[in-house]
Parts: structure tokens; C-alpha cells; sequence
């Protein structure tokens, strides 16, 4: 069974964690439609399809991002270190703190931080929320 975050009915919902297999796709999708959400935890995220813009490499990826209408101030996700090499969740974790610039706590688990701080030092004056 797919979690279908579009039946969800309860759109003032403020904080949620899911210990299921929840795709990048899903995570985006289940913030859009929770624009009330204030804490989101997840503890399987899936790195199998993640978006093209994503996967990228340098600068002109990032510059895809646009802000999610979303209140979002805490994000933890977590994945399987066993499953994914941890380099492949870096370019999520990039995407994720371009488009929420209302998180104020970020946690992903297993992810090299190295190259999440150099990207913020890096993209801070263009995006003021990384500072």
C-alpha cells in the first residue's frame, strides 16, 4: 500500500512523524498539502526517485528551488544508511533548506554536514533564511 498524502483530512494538522517508507516525492507532497505543519518527522525516507532538479550537480540545480507555502519549523528525516550511500541524501538536504525558509531545526540523519554547512556559507546571501 502507498501512502497517499492526498487523502489526508486533517490539513490543520501541526506536527506528524510516520515510521513507514515515505518517497522524497510523498515528503514534498505531504508538506504542501499540511501548511499548518510545524514538525515533521520521518524515519524512512526514500532516496530511490528523487527528482531530477535534485540530482543535479552544481549551482544551476539549486537554483530551481522555490519556497513551499508551509510553516514548517522543525524537519528530521532519516534513511537507511544500509539501503543509500549517505552522499546521496546531500543534494535532498539542499533542496529541503532552499525551499522551507521558515525551518529553523533541520536533522537528517546519516548525511555527511560538511558539505550541508559549505552550501549554506556558500548560498546564504542569496538565500538570507540559510544565514
Amino acid at each position: 500500500m502507498t501512502f497517499q498524502p492526498e487523502r489526508i483530512t486533517c490539513t490543520g494538522l501541526t506536527r506528524l512523524l510516520i515510521d513507514a517508507p515515505v518517497s522524497v516525492d510523498t515528503m514534498l507532497a505531504l508538506i504542501r498539502r499540511l501548511p499548518r505543519l510545524d514538525a515533521l518527522t520521518l524515519y524512512d525516507l526514500l532516496l530511490d526517485d528523487i527528482q531530477a532538479d535534485m540530482s543535479i550537480p552544481g549551482s544551476r540545480a539549486y537554483n530551481l528551488a522555490t519556497p513551499l507555502n508551509t510553516k514548517l519549523r522543525k524537519l528530521a528525516i532519516n534513511f537507511s544508511r544500509e539501503r543509500y550511500p549517505p552522499n546521496l541524501a546531500i543534494p535532498v538536504a539542499k533542496y529541503l533548506l532552499l525551499s522551507i525558509p521558515t525551518l529553523a531545526v533541520f536533522f537528517a540523519s546519516q548525511t555527511p554536514k560538511i558539505p550541508i554547512l559549505s552550501f549554506m556559507n556558500d548560498y546564504y546571501k542569496q538565500y538570507p533564511h540559510l544565514a
